[in-house]
Order: structure tokens, then sequence, then C-alpha cells
């Protein structure tokens, strides 16, 4: 199965896929299957905290703003943060995608959504 074909299967029927798409697209500037793979990655985040079997259009936004912050972190890996010439010494700004940092950010509008394990 693809990732477009496991993100459309995730998403609820009201939530158009071709324009979350379009607007993720104008947003960022990654390549189409790199796209896909965030926003897979996003849902199962998402889906993993809130107990459900999909994203309902209520959690679209946050949806969105979810993947915008994990997609500019991850571009954000291992930037260089410092360089010395003399002993040559390097120093990386690992930002990372969280996934805990991402829960904790959004737990707020997650929780509204979020169904309890027994």
């Amino acid at each position: 199965m693809s990732d477009v074909e496991m993100i459309k299967e995730r998403l609820d029927e009201s939530i158009d896929f071709d324009n979350l798409i379009q607007r993720l697209k104008l947003d960022l500037d990654i390549e189409e299957q790199t796209l896909y793979s965030i926003i897979l990655d996003v849902i199962i985040i998402i889906l993993d905290y809130t107990n459900q079997n999909k994203i309902c259009l209520g959690l679209r936004t946050t949806l969105i703003n979810m993947i915008r912050e994990y997609a500019s972190n991850s571009q954000n890996d291992n930037e260089v943060k410092a360089v010395t010439i003399g002993d040559i010494k390097t120093e990386y700004n690992v930002v990372g995608a969280d996934k805990n940092v991402l829960i904790e950010k959004y737990s707020n509008a997650l929780n509204r959504y979020r169904k309890l394990r027994w």
C-alpha cells in the first residue's frame, strides 16, 4: 500500500485530500514523496495519541499546523550551528521533529478528540 493510499484511508471523508496536499505544497518547499511521508508520520502521531481510527474534520487545522512544524523541524536537522577553524570544531544544532514536543504543543487541541482506552 502506498503512502497516499494509507493517508487517504486514515482521513475522514469530509477532508479533501487534494486540497490538503495543494495547501501544504504551497506552504512547504519539499518533494512530493517527502511530503507524503511527513503527512503519514504526523497522522500516525495524532491517531496514536487520540486513540482514533481516522482524522476528523475538526482536527484538520491541527493536522496542517503539526505537518508544517514537523516538516520545518525535519529540514533543520543537523543544521550547523558553529564552525571553528582552529582545531576544527563543528557544533550541530539538532532540532529534530520530536513526537513528544509536537504532542505537548498541540495537546489542548488533540485532547478534545482523545478517546480513553480501557
